[in-house]
């Protein structure tokens, strides 16, 4: 997670066209920056949250989804102007997506082509690793749980003498 907040820092240092025709894109990139760099230190601060492991690890991969989804859609101009919006979604896909640096009719990517796939990979890496740790802390709960249990009934199941007499 930590690497893709690292790489979210990269684009929005050096990526001058997004600053440049879509400010409020850049200006979210700082925020999704933020949220990652949140979302990685939880899970490395509390990996047996399962509250904050959900949020953290697995809610927010897919916010990120389908924010990068929203941004294809629209072609990249929502909430900026018309005039700079992608001729077609297969063309913002190629540039947010894929960093295609050789875009007909459009503004090529001009960071390191990797920066969009990596980000999308770890983002892949933590939901998958965030889903089998909250299943792996709920199995954990339910058999402590069931330990616990299993000890309390047997430790109280002797029987208690019903008369004086009974005693030793």
């Amino acid at each position: 997670m930590l690497v893709a907040a690292i790489l979210g820092i990269y684009i929005g240092a050096y990526d001058k066209l997004l600053l440049q025709y879509e400010p409020l894109h850049w200006d979210l990139n700082w925020l999704i920056v933020a949220v990652t760099v949140v979302a990685g230190v939880l899970l490395i601060a509390v990996p047996r949250n399962i509250m904050l492991v959900s949020l953290s690890g697995i809610v927010w991969p897919i916010v990120y989804a389908i924010s990068l989804g929203i941004d294809v859609a629209t072609r990249l101009c929502l909430g900026g102007s018309s005039l700079n919006c992608w001729p077609s979604k297969t063309d913002a896909f190629q540039y947010l997506i894929l960093n295609n640096p050789n875009i007909p009719g459009g503004y090529g990517w001009q960071l390191w082509s990797g920066t969009m796939p990596i980000i999308i990979i770890m983002m892949l890496i933590a939901f998958v690793l965030s889903i089998v740790s909250v299943m792996n802390l709920k199995k954990g709960k339910v058999s402590k749980h069931e330990t616990t249990t299993t000890t309390t009934t047997t430790s109280t199941s002797h029987t208690t003498p019903s008369k004086p007499s009974d005693q030793p």
